[in-house]
Parts: structure tokens; C-alpha cells; sequence
């Protein structure tokens, strides 16, 4: 996790959290977390065709022209990447686990890029745990255009699911069980030689 307020969200979510698999919508105040209001978002994921954002910061709500009076959150994304959206929305629904991938945006026309840490994280409401789920979109570099002219789509281009040492494989088989999941090869660095005193896994 790169982005400073992507670290700040996750902290106070999992202070909510505790023990459980996910900590109640109403009990977080986002204004606690002043850093992340600008990227911080909620969407309503029981409408898998649509994904409605609830609540979205100014630099989200960029994203959608002003004329559009609906803010689907699949409506940001090319029309390849939704299925991965759709399918990384439902690992973190259906096993209650907070993902972090690299996500990046065209301006219209195809001209400028911009990379993006998208941060999905899951949480109750009103005791159902596939009705809402709290986020954060936070661009790596501002760039000049972000809020002056739309980003034509947005497309996922690594994904992690944080405690995890692996990441997943993109693209993802939609309907795919988050263990069967393909993850991307990773190797192991021994210190000292030959004689493994300890070892760390990176990806490659």
C-alpha cells in the first residue's frame, strides 16, 4: 500500500474491526479520517449490474461528467475491466477481505495516463455484509486534467489482497473462488549463502 491516505483509511477501518470479519458502516465517522475525504467513497454493491456510489470525496466524484445525474461506480471502468471489478467486489463481500490493486485512467482520447491505488475495504450495514462497501480511488500523481475533464476509463492493472505474501493474476474468470484464484508466482531470497537463516518472499 503506496498511497499515505489508502494507509490512513485502512488503520481506521481496522480499528473498527477488532476481532470480527468486518466493522458496522454506521460506526466509522470519515470526517475522523480528514486525510482520505477526498478519495474515500462508499458504493451500494447489492445492484451488481450498476454499483451506485452512496457517498464519494471530490476527487472521486471527478471521475463522472458533471451532466450525469447517476454515479455508477462500474461506470468508470472499461467496459473489459468490469467483470474484474465486479469480480474483485465480490471476494472482498464474500470472504470479508480488504484488497489493494493498481488501477489506470485514460484521459478521453487516449492522450494521458494516470495510476491509481484503489483500496476496497468491507463492512456491515445494518447487519447485511453484501450491501455496502468502503474505498478509496487515490492517484498516485495528481494530474492537472483530474477534475477538468472526464477520464474515459479506468482499468485494473495489479491486484493484492492485503494479508496475503502473493498477488492475484489479472485477468480474473469471473465466478472464480477466491482460493482457486491464480496467484502470481513469487521466489525466495535466503540470506547468508546457502544456509537459509531466514527467508523473505517477494513477488517477481
Amino acid at each position: 500500500m503506496r498511497h499515505p491516505a489508502n494507509r490512513i483509511l485502512y488503520d481506521y477501518w481496522r480499528g473498527f474491526k477488532g476481532e470480527r470479519a468486518a466493522p458496522d458502516c454506521h460506526e466509522m465517522d470519515l470526517a475522523n479520517t480528514f486525510q482520505t475525504l477526498s478519495d474515500a467513497f462508499v458504493i451500494e454493491t447489492e445492484l451488481s449490474y450498476f454499483v451506485p456510489a452512496k457517498l464519494c470525496g471530490a476527487r472521486v466524484a471527478a471521475f463522472w461528467p458533471p451532466e450525469r445525474p447517476s454515479r455508477s461506480f462500474l461506470g468508470i471502468w472499461s467496459e473489459a475491466g468490469r467483470d474484474d471489478v465486479r469480480t474483485i467486489l465480490r471476494i472482498v463481500t464474500d470472504d470479508a477481505t480488504p484488497v489493494i490493486a493498481g488501477a489506470r485512467g485514460y484521459l478521453v482520447g487516449g492522450i494521458e495516463i494516470a495510476d491509481f491505488e484503489l483500496l476496497l475495504l468491507p463492512v456491515r450495514y445494518f447487519g447485511k455484509t453484501h450491501a455496502r462497501v468502503l474505498g478509496s480511488l487515490a492517484p498516485g500523481e495528481r494530474p492537472l486534467w483530474l477534475g477538468r475533464t472526464p477520464v474515459e476509463a479506468l482499468h485494473i492493472v495489479s491486484l493484492r489482497v492485503l494479508g496475503e505474501e502473493t498477488a492475484l493474476m489479472l485477468p480474473i474468470t469471473p465466478g472464480t473462488p477466491m482460493r482457486d484464484l491464480p496467484r502470481r508466482p513469487h521466489f525466495t531470497i535466503y540470506e547468508g549463502g546457502a544456509t537459509p537463516k531466514g527467508s523473505t518472499r517477494a513477488d517477481d
